[in-house]
Formats: structure tokens, sequence, C-alpha cells
């Protein structure tokens, strides 16, 4: 599997503004952390309407990026496909829209042999989240939803994550959700089942406003977490919970 060293998933939808310099300043950071340009992006137009491909598409060489489309948008179906096409043992999950945190990704390349999942925490230190304040509650709503449902003391199982596929990959193939809860089903998993999984706060700041609020995809993140409790009630935890969660101080 390992042709790369790092394979970087990015699921993409209707960025065309700002799709171009994201990947550049994302290559660049990674460039400089691993001391090497052996890395690939996996980008997935997540249903895309715009003109992010064809802006995508001058770049592939250069930046090593492997385009896959999807025709109707699906969070999970396209981090699915995006991990399973990768070529290397560790994954890095990005979103397109959001700054880079450098702290974050340093300390996580630097510790990735001793943790299957790596979570980037939007929710863990709300000093560093700069989302607008109705994004937060959602956000911290959802979690609680999930948090009561799962008995989890995960603070944020969506968005940013280094995994290392080695530990996770069987877990990942196997997972049943789509959608937005996709990852969440595999970190879950993971933490019942032993595996070493970390969880650090990171500077959230996103490089475009926010879209609107879409009532209809939070109903539907609640539907799809009382569906996922139905496939996670048959998994039992594990003796041996091995999650620790860090602070800044200690990166």
């Amino acid at each position: 599997m390992s042709n790369f060293l790092l394979s970087i998933i990015l699921p993409v939808k209707n960025e065309e503004n700002i799709i171009k310099e994201s990947i550049i300043s994302f290559h660049n950071e990674i460039k400089e952390t691993l001391n090497s340009e052996n890395f690939e992006f996996i980008i997935i137009l997540n249903g895309c309407t715009d003109k992010s491909e064809e802006i995508i598409n001058p770049l592939k060489e250069k930046y090593k990026i492997k385009l896959i489309k999807l025709n109707k948008s699906n969070y999970g179906l396209s981090l699915r496909e995006g991990i399973l096409n990768a070529k290397s043992d560790f994954v890095f999950i990005l979103n397109a829209d959001i700054k880079w945190d450098k702290k974050y990704f340093n300390w996580s390349w630097s510790n990735k042999s001793k943790y299957a999942i790596i979570l980037g925490s939007k929710r863990a230190d709300p000093t560093l989240n700069f989302q607008p304040i109705y994004r937060k509650l959602l956000s911290k709503g959802l979690n609680s939803i999930l948090n009561i449902l799962f008995d989890s003391v995960v603070m944020d199982t969506h968005g940013l994550k280094l995994v290392d596929l080695k530990k996770t990959i069987e877990i990942i193939k196997n997972s049943k959700m789509t959608r937005g809860q996709f990852d969440t089903e595999f970190t879950l998993k993971a933490l019942r089942g032993g595996l070493d999984i970390a969880e650090i706060p990171i500077v959230y700041q996103e490089s475009r406003k926010p879209r609107n609020l879409m009532i209809t995809k939070i109903f539907q993140n609640i539907y799809d977490l009382f569906f996922l409790y139905r496939i996670m009630k048959k998994i039992k935890y594990s003796s041996n919970i091995r999650y620790r969660r860090f602070s800044r101080e200690d990166l």
C-alpha cells in the first residue's frame, strides 16, 4: 500500500473560490513537516456543480492529485472512496475550507506511530474555535446527543484526523454508515476495540464565510446518529479503553 508517506483525503463541494489556494497552501505546509514531497492528494468532488474540477485539473501532476468524482453529494461516501484509494499507510482527513493548524499537524505526524487515530478537535478548547456562535451551538448539541447515545469520552469525532490504516483499515472497510457519520462510526469502533486514540484541540478557522444553516442536514445528522446507535449497541467496549486528550500546552 505504502507508495507514499501520506495520503491527504480532501472532500470538495463547490469550492471554486478557494480550492487552488488551499491545495497550494496545504502542499507547502505538509512538505515542510515531512521534509519530502512523497505524499499524495486524493480529492473527492462531492457532488460539485461549480468549476472546482476545472481548477484542479491543471494542478494534478504537480501536486500528485488523484481526482474522484461523485455525482451526488455524500460526505461519508467521499471519505470512504478516498481512504480506500490511498496508496500510503497513513491518511490525513482534511477540509478544503479550513486554515492550516501547523502545531496540530506537526505533533500528530511526530506521534503517528503511537496512535491509531489522532483527532483534531474543534470542541476540546472553545477559545480556539472561531466558528459563528450558531455553528458552535449546533455542534455542541449534536455532540451531546452522541455522548448520551454512545457513552463516549470523545469530544469531536467529525473533522480532522490522522489515521493509521495498518491499524484501522478493516474497521473502515466494515463501517456501514454513509453521509456525515461515517467517520464517527469508525472512530467509535476503534475506541471500543481498544485502539489508541488521541484528541487534540485545534485552531478552527474557516477560510471562507460559512454557508447556509441547512436545517435538513441537521435533522439528517440526528437521524443518522440514532441509526448508528443500532449498529453500535451490538459492539461492546474493550476492557482497556486507550484514549488520551491533550491540551495545546502538551504539544
